[in-house]
């Protein structure tokens, strides 16, 4: 998704003194014409570095970059579809991709009535009626750009030593009073009533972190829909691990999407003969 974006992006800017050219070849306007000329000549000469930058940042962000634990689940007890949802006549892309369009084009057309002006040279006159305009969009597209990088900077996630730090440090304060209490659970109220079941009949449970618990046992997913009332956030699924050799089983766990909370088991193929399932077959 962020090459189709950079491509758009560099479609976009590029194709603007373009389209800009071919305007003033209808309208027959000598001042657009330089006005596409000059901008197009600006872009080529910065196009060399910037397109090595971005190939240099993007190598130097994979290797950085965390790879995510899970991908998506392919396995379902039930399966029921979110209720549709208007789609807006122009997706946050396709208004990100407009906004920044409409910044290059007016932030060129200020670039050069100021560089006329600082030359003591005479603005031609359309590119000084524009003026005004042009500057009204800039400085509106920047401030809506700002906005937008502030508010993606203050959602940036911690980082994942941070995250599992605290959360072994959550699980170390909290695993005496969930073991030392057969009847304390731990997952979202959605999943408890399968978790206390699985504490009642015995098998091994241990805290993984903030509603999340692992269960020593398989789990028959069809005996689970039909002993247990489950909401409709409430599945049994299967998840791939990026890292996970293909040979490896899936990652198993009935997982509430609502809440998010999770209560992992083993995978059918994993574990030993004497192995429970739950429920319970007999």
């Amino acid at each position: 998704m962020t090459r189709k974006l950079a491509f758009r992006l560099t479609w976009v800017v590029l194709g603007a003194p373009v389209v800009l050219f071919l305007i003033a070849n209808v309208i027959r306007s000598d001042t657009l014409a330089m006005l596409a000329g000059l901008s197009l000549m600006a872009l080529l000469a910065v196009a060399v570095p910037v397109g090595i930058g971005v190939l240099v940042g993007g190598r130097l962000g994979r290797s950085r970059r965390p790879a995510s634990e899970y991908t998506t689940p392919i396995e379902y007890i039930k399966d029921t579809p979110a209720p549709p949802q208007p789609e807006p006549v122009l997706s946050a892309q396709h208004r990100g991709l407009l906004l920044i369009a409409a910044g290059v084009g007016s932030g060129f057309w200020v670039m050069l009535a100021v560089g006329f002006k600082l030359h003591d040279q005479p603005v031609p006159v359309e590119l000084d009626q524009g003026l005004l305009p042009a500057a009204v969009v800039l400085i509106a597209t920047v401030s809506l750009a700002v906005r937008a990088i502030w508010r993606r900077r203050s959602q940036v996630p911690k980082p994942i030593a941070e995250v599992i730090a605290e959360r072994e440090t959550w699980v170390a304060a909290m695993t005496p009073n969930y073991d030392g209490d057969p009847r304390a659970t731990a997952c979202c109220e959605h999943l408890a009533p399968i978790e206390s079941a699985m504490r009642a009949v015995g098998i091994h449970m241990r805290l993984e972190g903030p509603m999340r618990v692992t269960a020593r046992c398989r789990v028959d997913a069809e005996a689970l829909a039909r002993n247990f009332t489950l909401a409709n956030s409430v599945a049994y699924q299967e998840w791939y691990g990026r890292d996970r050799s293909a040979d490896d089983p899936p990652q198993s766990l009935v997982y509430c999407e609502a809440c998010p909370s999770m209560l992992w088991v083993l995978h059918a193929t994993e574990g030993a003969i004497d192995t429970p399932t739950f429920p319970s077959r007999t």
